[in-house]
């Protein structure tokens, strides 16, 4: 993988060039997975990044998020235990990954997370399972607006746990980066920014987002029992 992934994007987005969101995300695609150094690469950056690794083998979500717990101060945790859980949750559903890594960075208010795994990517998946897609970052899209490879008795279900936790980013003000295969989407204040970047593509899926712990959360049972559609601007 390019040290410069999001580099055109972050041009492309020119009121985001500074957002650490894209700053944690560049730096961990940066790493290529079929490297034995990117475990020990990410897992030795200073002081300020914490680091946990997701087992393939045995289901760590709880305690990487009781990491998490012991080092921010949440307000609300069962939003970040909830969007943690969700996107774990969909590594081991979908992505047949062997490596995955968590990254968090406080700064300031905010904090800043980044999840990669090395699988076979959303677009994968979908094909998988016969759905059809126009691209990449179609796929993506699809993912969040609820379109699921999980079957229920034999029939496939609709998944809105994604599609929550963008939403809940985006009532606190935060943005949450997606890059899985050669898709990219950027959402932001609702607003939904997509780039395809097949020169650069990834093996797996990246998630990056923004999410402010201080918020109180306070409909926080409405917006995961909801759903809402994100259309590219």
């Amino acid at each position: 993988m390019e040290m410069c992934l999001l580099k055109d994007f972050e041009k492309y987005l020119k009121n985001e060039t500074n957002s650490s969101v894209m700053a944690l995300a560049n730096l961990c695609s940066k790493y290529d997975f079929n490297s034995n150094s990117i475990k020990n690469k990410l897992k030795n950056l200073d002081d300020s990044f914490i680091f946990n690794e997701i087992n393939s083998k045995q289901d760590n979500s709880s305690k990487i998020i009781n990491d998490y717990f012991s080092k921010f101060n949440v307000k609300n945790k069962n939003v970040l235990r909830f969007i943690l859980h969700e996107v774990i949750d969909n590594m081991y559903d979908h992505s047949k990954f062997k490596n995955a890594y968590s990254l968090a960075k406080n700064n300031g208010g905010f904090v800043d997370f980044c999840l990669i795994d090395d699988g076979i990517s959303i677009y994968k998946s979908f094909e998988n399972n016969k759905i059809d897609f126009m691209d990449d970052c179609t796929s993506i899209l699809m993912a969040i607006n609820g379109k699921s490879t999980k079957q229920i008795n034999g029939y496939v279900s609709r998944g809105y746990g994604l599609n929550n936790i963008v939403s809940l980013i985006n009532d606190s003000n935060g943005s949450i980066l997606i890059v899985s295969g050669c898709g990219l989407i950027y959402i932001n204040n609702n607003n939904v920014f997509k780039k395809s970047i097949r020169n650069k593509c990834i093996e797996g899926t990246l998630i990056a987002f923004r999410l402010d712990l201080t918020y109180d959360f306070e409909n926080f049972y409405d917006i995961i029992d909801g759903h809402q559609n994100f259309k590219e601007d």
